[in-house]
């Protein structure tokens, strides 16, 4: 089962899906946030560092992430404004 939250424009906000639905009533939670941004990857070879695909982890993918020392990478979206929004299955 997927949830879509609107906003009052009918834009929208975020997709939600159930873990385990099942036939009935069934529950899904939202953090009253955007969808989470996607994250930057890596596609292409740095002229400088040829050896980064060779590592075993990254064997066989057709890119990988971008390490940003210090930085964590951001995992959730921002938060909604006030308002009213609507769900729709």
């Amino acid at each position: 089962m997927e949830l879509e939250i609107l906003d009052a424009d009918g834009k929208v906000i975020r997709k939600l899906k159930a873990t385990k639905p099942r036939a009935g009533m069934n529950r899904v939670k939202w953090d009253l946030r955007h969808e989470p941004p996607r994250l930057v990857a890596l596609r292409t070879v740095a002229p400088e560092n040829t050896h980064i695909w060779n590592e075993p982890r990254f064997r066989d993918v057709d890119s990988r992430p971008i390490t940003h020392w210090g930085a964590k990478p951001a995992e959730v979206g921002p938060l909604v404004a006030p308002g009213a929004y609507n769900g729709a299955p």
